[in-house]
C-alpha cells in the first residue's frame, strides 16, 4: 500500500458553539475558535455480547446499545486583553457556571440552579501541506460539568491554565473523500446532496467543503455544509446549504476548519495576589487550584432512546481548592489555627495586573482542612491549604470575574 498523508496532532484548533436546542450540531466559525493545550473527544458505543449458553465455546453475536461521549479541553487561562470583551472560552465558562453578565469593565460568570446549556465542540486538524491531511471530529449535546483553574505552582510552567470537561450526547467525524466520478449528476447538485466516493469518511453533523480547483474551496456560502443525514448504500451526503458552484467527479471533499480568530495572552505567576479576608490584606503563596464540579448529567437511560435526550441536575455542586505556601513563622500559625478552628475564610485570588488582562476568583464562605507541614531536607518547609467553598444565599459559592 502506498504511503498516505497523515494527520498532524500539533496543528489543532478547537471550536466551541452554543446549541439552539440540545444535541443539534452547530457549524464552526473562526470566531468560535480557541487554542487548546490538549483536547480529547472520546466516543462510547455499547455492544453487549450475548452470554446465553449454547453448544459453542464462542460468543455468537453482540447487541448494539446506546452511544455517548465524553470530552475534555485544557488551555491557558487567557482574558481577551480588552476590558469588557469576553474571552475565547466564553461559551465554556457560560455553559459551566450558567450565568454571565458584562459591562464596559468586567465579564462575570456566576452560578445557576439548573441550567441546560449544551454545546457543539469540534476539534480540527489543519494540515496546510500536501503531505498531510485535514481532519475534524466533534461532539454535540456536550455539557460542562467540571472546571479546574490552576495557577503558579499548580499551573503549567507557572502559567495559569483552565480545564473543562463533561459528557456529551454523540461523537462524529469528518474525513476526506472525493465526489464520485461515476455520478455526473453531481455537477448540477447545488443544493440538497452530493455523492461521495465513500460515505465512510463522514457522519451526521460533519461539516465539509469541496475543492473547485487547486486551492479554491467551495464553502457553501462561507460556513461549510453540515451533513444532516447519509445514505450509506449510495454514499449520498445530504445538507441544507447551497453550494457556491457546480462540481464534477473527483473534486476533493474535506473538513471545513475555518481560520482561528483568537485573542489574549497567558498569565504568568509573577502577576497577582491572594487574600484570605476578602481583599483587606494579601498573603504570599506559590500557586493553587480551584475545582468546580457541578453535578449535572445527561438523561440517557430512558427506554426507547438510543442516546441522551436532556440535561438534569443529580446533586449539589462541589467547589474545592488547594493552595501552596512556604511555611513562615507567624503567617503559617495563623492559617493553621483558622483551619483547626473551622474559621470561615473569604478567599479572593487575582491573576494578572492590567485592565482586561486580569482574572479574579471569589469564594466568600470557605472552610479549610487541617493540614500537615512538609519539611524536606533540601528546601524550605511548605504546606498546602485545602478546603471547600460553601454558599451563603444560594448559587454564590464561587464566581469568576475578568476585569
Amino acid at each position: 500500500m502506498a504511503n498516505q498523508p497523515m494527520i498532524p496532532g500539533s496543528q489543532v484548533v478547537a471550536y466551541v458553539m452554543r446549541e439552539t436546542s440540545f444535541g443539534t450540531p452547530r457549524k464552526p466559525a473562526g470566531a468560535d475558535a480557541l487554542l487548546p493545550i490538549d483536547i480529547t473527544l472520546t466516543p462510547t458505543q455499547e455492544r453487549e455480547a450475548r452470554d446465553d449458553r449454547s453448544s459453542s465455546s464462542d460468543y455468537a453475536e453482540s447487541v448494539e446499545g446506546r452511544y455517548s461521549a465524553t470530552w475534555e479541553i485544557t488551555k491557558y487561562l487567557m482574558p481577551s486583553g480588552t476590558a469588557g470583551v469576553s474571552p475565547d472560552d466564553h461559551h465554556l465558562l457560560n455553559a459551566g457556571f450558567g450565568n454571565s453578565s458584562g459591562s464596559a469593565t468586567c465579564c462575570e460568570y456566576s452560578l445557576a440552579t439548573a441550567h441546560t446549556t449544551s454545546l457543539t465542540i469540534r476539534r480540527g486538524a489543519r494540515a496546510n501541506h500536501a503531505d498531510l491531511s485535514d481532519f475534524q471530529d466533534h461532539v454535540d449535546g456536550a455539557i460542562v460539568n467540571r472546571i479546574e483553574f490552576g495557577w503558579g505552582s499548580q499551573g503549567r510552567n507557572n502559567l495559569a491554565t483552565v480545564t473543562y470537561g463533561g459528557p456529551a450526547k454523540e461523537w462524529g467525524w469528518t474525513g476526506n473523500s472525493t465526489l464520485n466520478p461515476d455520478r455526473p449528476q453531481n455537477a448540477s447538485h447545488l443544493t440538497g446532496n452530493v455523492t461521495a466516493d465513500t460515505s465512510l469518511q463522514f457522519t451526521k453533523g460533519s461539516v465539509f467543503q469541496i475543492e473547485k480547483q487547486a486551492g479554491v474551496w467551495d464553502t457553501a456560502g462561507g460556513s461549510g455544509a453540515l451533513i444532516t443525514s447519509i445514505n450509506v448504500t449510495n454514499h449520498m451526503l445530504y445538507f441544507a446549504e447551497t453550494l457556491n458552484a457546480s462540481h464534477s467527479g473527483d473534486d476533493v471533499i474535506k473538513p471545513y476548519n475555518p481560520t482561528a480568530i483568537t485573542s489574549g495572552s497567558p498569565i504568568h505567576a509573577k502577576l497577582g495576589w491572594l487574600s484570605l479576608d476578602g481583599g483587606t490584606s494579601q498573603v504570599r503563596h506559590l500557586g493553587g487550584k480551584i475545582t468546580f464540579e457541578d453535578n449535572r448529567e445527561l438523561l440517557a437511560d430512558e427506554y426507547g432512546q438510543d442516546s441522551a435526550t436532556e440535561v438534569l441536575r443529580k446533586g449539589k455542586r462541589n467547589v474545592t481548592y488547594t493552595m501552596d505556601f512556604y511555611a513562615k513563622k507567624t503567617e503559617m500559625g495563623d492559617i493553621l489555627g483558622k483551619a483547626r478552628r473551622g474559621t470561615n475564610l473569604h478567599i479572593q485570588v487575582l491573576l494578572g495586573e492590567q485592565s482586561g488582562k486580569r482574572v479574579r476568583f471569589r469564594m466568600k464562605n470557605c472552610e479549610s482542612n487541617v493540614m500537615g507541614v512538609d519539611l524536606p531536607d533540601n528546601d524550605m518547609g511548605r504546606y498546602t491549604l485545602s478546603g471547600r467553598a460553601y454558599g451563603v444565599n444560594g448559587n454564590d459559592s464561587f464566581r469568576v470575574q475578568i476585569v
